[in-house]
């Protein structure tokens, strides 16, 4: 049977599956629960860096001896270090999934720290060097695809200095000189 919930990890799914039941039959449920339950998958749909979409994040709980032992002793708050741990058994977190996309280059760094459980690892990484965009000759940083995004939906972007300047692309047919406007354009962004 598959079934859907609204909660925002796996450990919540199941509070939330036991808390539907009156507290003298939770026991019970419990029990049930932790002999017939499978897996848990959980998912946020993320933005793309280059706004374009959206990519989903998972966390993976699969039913394993060790949780369901945590289950029927009622220790929920120590399921999510089993799901960590539990990797050879196709588990994962939602840290994990927000780092590989950030790492890929498919969400940007201000995303994957809104949706981890744990910023400081996501910010000890760095930015991901992405493939080229059309009409450019050097590798681009999330950011750089983010604000170009920004730029062609029509929204105000801004950096630190201020708004930024025309595009690579208009940059270069200003300058005719493909060696100097290649570095004029690396120092853009």
């Amino acid at each position: 049977m598959l079934a859907t919930l609204h909660t925002i990890d796996a450990p919540k799914a199941i509070d939330r599956i036991v808390d539907a039941f009156p507290p003298d039959q939770q026991s019970q449920i419990i029990a049930q629960l932790a002999n017939a339950l499978q897996a848990i998958i959980a998912q946020r749909l993320l933005p793309k860096a280059d706004g374009t979409g959206r990519v989903a994040c998972t966390e993976v709980m699969v039913m394993n001896d060790g949780i369901r032992a945590l289950l029927r002793d009622r220790r929920f708050q120590q399921v999510l270090s089993m799901i960590e741990i539990g990797s050879k058994d196709g588990m994962n977190t939602f840290d994990e999934s927000v780092a590989n996309l950030y790492a890929a280059g498919l969400i940007t760094q201000d995303e994957a720290l809104l949706n981890a459980r744990d910023p400081g690892r996501i910010m000890s990484m760095r930015p991901p060097k992405l493939p080229p965009l059309p009409g450019r000759r050097f590798p681009t940083t999330a950011i750089s695809h983010r604000r170009l995004a920004e730029k062609r939906q029509g929204l105000s972007v801004q950096s630190s200095s201020g708004p930024l300047r025309p595009s690579v692309r208009n940059f270069c047919k200003m300058h005719k000189k493909a060696a100097s406007c290649q570095m004029a354009a690396r120092r853009q962004f």
